[in-house]
């Protein structure tokens, strides 16, 4: 059977003593598939016949051997030299240069942005942790009441003796809610601290770093 070169626009056909060498399709599906999207043939599927010439490989897809003239073909080739007219080819449209970027401008917006989200965090910070401490202290104020105008007052009042008050335990509740949310904001307000240390070593290492200029350094450093 004389094969024949299934590529696209190609008319080559093996003959006796020519240096074209003929190659069948690989078994492995995956590759397979490569080489027929490399064809670019509408709707072909490849038999056992089905052969591309060696004129659609680049030298470097085979295998070079000093002990034989054959030419075979490395197990990862993909033939790539086609022959197609202008309605097949990939028209790749060239990239524009990336623009120039300002580290200087977009350095100042990010760190005014974050100094501007902690200023406004630790602001609402310090207000709650009043808040809380005051609510605390109005707490303590009422403990101190009931206990004066419990019928206790009388004798000597024991701490017992106001753990049985049912308006005590409601107080002891609250103090403990109280203590709870002071010590979470305590924690908040230094995490906040630290992130605005953080911020300032970051200033610090952009203007050794020459990336902002003076005059921008102040202004973020009084921000």
């Amino acid at each position: 059977m004389v094969h024949s070169c299934c590529a696209y626009n190609c008319t080559e056909r093996h003959k006796a003593g020519a240096d074209i060498s003929f190659h069948g399709f690989p078994k492995d599906l995956l590759l397979q598939n490569k080489w027929i999207s490399a064809m670019r043939r509408e709707n072909f599927i490849p038999t056992k016949s089905s052969k591309i010439c060696s004129k659609h490989f680049t030298p470097d897809s085979y295998v070079v051997s000093g002990w034989s003239s054959k030419k075979q073909l490395k197990k990862e080739a993909i033939p790539s030299v086609f022959n197609f007219p202008s309605s097949l080819v990939k028209k790749i449209k060239p990239r524009k240069p990336p623009a120039k970027r300002k580290i200087t401008s977009e350095s100042e917006i990010n760190i005014k942005t974050i100094k501007d989200d902690t200023s406004s965090e630790t602001t609402l910070e310090t207000a709650s942790l009043d808040r809380a401490k005051r609510q605390s202290c109005n707490t303590f104020r009422n403990l101190k009441k009931i206990a004066l105008e419990s019928p206790l007052k009388r004798r000597k009042c024991y701490l017992n003796d106001l753990k049985k008050h049912q308006s005590f335990n409601i107080v002891l509740k609250l103090i403990s809610k109280q203590e709870k949310k002071i010590k979470i904001l305590q924690q908040r307000n230094r995490r906040l601290h630290k992130r605005v240390s953080n911020l300032q070593s970051l200033l610090k290492h952009l203007k050794e770093m020459q990336m902002i200029d003076e005059e921008s350094s102040l202004k973020l450093s009084v921000c």
